[in-house]
């Protein structure tokens, strides 16, 4: 007889943790958020030579979104903008022909708006 009452408290256990467990799976708020990652970038440029510089924003939001981005370094700058609706994406591919620079190197940042994420990558100037 204790053997079973044993066995019966061990199934209510575990039958009030895979509950508890599913309902706070449940119940978990969904999270919101957009990916921005380069695709391509190179590692070193010359001046006056064409460079490809190539990033991916993914939406993840729960409604579209007007995004501005904003491309910043000591050699080149550019400014875009476009709207994502939820699960889109959009891949900004860029060329572009650095002018002389006296730096040994420089900083290729980009900046998205609204959410403020920010990626960069250093890159050498020869």
């Amino acid at each position: 007889m204790g053997e079973k009452i044993f066995y019966g408290v061990v199934f209510l256990l575990c039958v009030a943790i895979i509950s508890t467990l599913v309902w706070s799976d449940e119940n978990r708020p969904e999270e919101y958020f957009t990916e921005l990652y380069f695709n391509e970038f190179p590692s070193s440029i010359s001046a006056n030579n064409t460079c490809s510089v190539s990033f991916t924003i993914i939406s993840h939001e729960q409604k579209p979104i007007d995004y501005a981005y904003q491309i910043s370094s000591d050699i080149y700058g550019e400014t875009g903008n476009f709207q994502l609706l939820p699960g889109e994406n959009k891949s900004v591919d860029l060329q572009f022909t650095p002018l002389e620079s006296s730096a040994n190197q420089t900083k290729f940042q980009i900046s998205l708006e609204p959410g403020g994420e920010q990626i960069y990558f250093w890159c050498e100037v020869k």
